[in-house]
């Protein structure tokens, strides 16, 4: 099967100009999430229009657009974390989580890749969560999207893993946000504390 190496990074911007170049994104998508199965061709055709209903669920069940579905598909399906019967329900919820908190659809979906590498096994649990931290403090879940995939990376090597970390976590960023005035400031500063716990945590081992 080809075209797997050339799926990441190439849903281009304009897609939406050219129906068939859109079509050709979805098949090199499928593809990748397809890589190293032995299938027909028949069989492979039949998952292109599997994926083609995901994106189209997406897009029309969860609010955001499919250009930016795209891109966020072209990211999932890149990072070989998910399979490919987890990605109708994986688009979707990505989909809803950055029409509802404003944030990008391709940054959502690099924060749920980031959320499995974790260890959190429940996307919409880890996502409402963060949706009810970012509520009631400052660090809104559209800039978690942002900064959360590098926080939770530093934050495992600091020591913090599974639910209670997640939540640990989510906490720490809420703190610094009052204490730094903007998000990204906030981010930064987190990422120096953790940094530090990371230093003392590799002492201790």
């Amino acid at each position: 099967m080809a075209g797997g190496a050339y799926a990441a990074g190439s849903m281009g911007a304009n897609y939406l100009n050219d129906p068939r170049d859109y079509m050709r994104q979805i098949s090199y998508a499928t593809d990748t999430a397809l890589a190293g199965q032995n299938i027909s061709v028949p069989e492979y055709n039949k998952k292109v229009m599997e994926m083609q209903g995901f994106m189209r669920n997406a897009t029309v069940n969860g609010g955001s657009s499919p250009q930016q579905m795209a891109q966020a598909l072209n990211t999932l399906t890149a990072s070989n974390v998910y399979d490919f019967n987890e990605l109708n329900d994986v688009l979707l919820q990505v989909s809803r989580t950055a029409f509802a908190s404003g944030a990008d659809a391709n940054d959502v979906a690099q924060m749920f890749i980031a959320q499995k590498n974790f260890g959190l096994t429940d996307s919409k649990k880890a996502n409402d969560q963060a949706m009810k931290a970012g509520q009631l403090g400052s660090f809104e879940l559209r800039d978690m999207a942002r900064y959360m995939p590098d926080l939770l990376t530093q934050g495992r090597g600091a020591g913090y893993i599974g639910d209670k970390g997640y939540r640990d976590l989510l906490t720490m960023m809420q703190l610094s946000k009052k204490t730094s005035g903007t998000a990204e400031s906030a981010a930064v500063n987190l990422s120096d504390l953790l940094g530090s716990f990371s230093q003392y945590h590799l002492g201790l081992s």
